[in-house]
């Protein structure tokens, strides 16, 4: 059987960059969209292993020519605005870039005779965050609970989870959608709790005097993985995914973010203290997600591998070399 020929959007981001590296060690062939004027920094471990194609997804038609280019065998969406916080300060970027890239790169395979051919799963990313305020009878939450997003990233998730649905029932395109909990690990950009804590305990481990940490609302608990778990169960779908499906990733597990910050306080080299910021705080907070991945267990065989300690002291070490640099 040849090599799958990925084609991954969003490929030196934060998932892409680690679903790049899985995919090189695993022989596929693997090509993938940058965005113009954006870092490929991510990459430096596999860029001569890979094509990487500059294209704004944003565009359908320099889009259409880069699938066309590329000749995939899979399609695995990561490019999006992934940040809720960035959601609530402008909605309008977040929506755009999430639920017009995404209609663009199925409408592109959808009108390309040869692309409907060649194409064998489309794996669609979607994020527990379409869910919203949960009540606790219903967690963990499964893959027929109702969509009610409460923040516009999540609206934007949950309109990408649709348009998805709609492109394989109406047009046969063999997609899988999938909503991945919250993932963490190496190269996260700050935006996000654990890479923000990362950083920040990085950089006042140089400091002298007084050390504070300002966060906002700890108590919400969260179904957090490894991104390099996470990302083996994104290629898993896209080799044994049952197109029309939806697929949870995730842990199974909650986690209060005061948890995760207790955890790194004790990696930190020096005494740290916990003030709470109201800038900091959201307009509407979601208390508590945890997945139910007994589907993605089942029908393809993932399993989380990574101990969530590690991956805290992994990205701690990365923004403690970041600061080196």
């Amino acid at each position: 059987m040849p090599s799958p020929r990925v084609f991954i959007t969003g490929i030196a981001g934060f998932a892409g960059s680690h679903l790049a590296e899985l995919c090189v060690a695993k022989g596929d062939s693997v090509s993938g969209t940058l965005l113009p004027g954006t870092s490929a920094r991510n990459l430096n471990a596999v860029r001569s292993e890979i094509e990487v194609i500059t294209v704004d997804m944003l565009d359908r038609k320099a889009l259409a020519g880069a699938l066309r280019r590329a000749k995939p065998t899979w399609v695995i969406h990561l490019a999006a605005a992934t940040s809720v916080g960035a959601s609530f300060t402008d909605p309008e970027a977040t929506i755009r870039n999430n639920v017009i890239s995404s209609l663009n790169l199925l409408e592109a395979i959808r009108q390309d005779r040869t692309l409907m051919r060649s194409v064998e799963k489309v794996v669609m990313l979607a994020s527990n965050e379409v869910y919203g305020r949960v009540r606790p009878s219903m967690i963990p939450v499964d893959e027929n609970t109702p969509l009610r997003p409460v923040n516009p990233y999540g609206a934007s998730k949950a309109a990408v989870d649709l348009i998805a649905h709609s492109y394989h029932a109406s047009f046969g395109l063999p997609i899988v959608r999938v909503r991945a909990s919250n993932h963490a690990g190496p190269r996260q950009a700050t935006g996000f709790v654990v890479p923000d804590f990362c950083h920040a305990i990085a950089q006042l481990e140089h400091q002298k005097g007084r050390r504070v940490i300002k966060v906002g609302d700890l108590s919400a608990r969260r179904d957090f993985s490894d991104v390099r778990d996470i990302v083996r169960g994104y290629r898993l779908l896209a080799l044994k995914g049952r197109p029309g499906t939806i697929y949870h990733l995730g842990s199974g597990r909650a986690r209060a973010i005061r948890s995760v910050l207790h955890t790194l306080l004790k990696l930190a080299t020096c005494p740290i203290d916990v003030i709470t910021d109201p800038k900091k705080l959201r307009p509407v907070e979601v208390p508590i997600l945890r997945a139910d991945i007994s589907r993605a267990r089942h029908d393809v065989g993932y399993q989380p591998a990574i101990p969530w300690n590690k991956t805290l002291f992994d990205t701690l070490e990365y923004w403690r070399e970041r600061r080196r640099r």
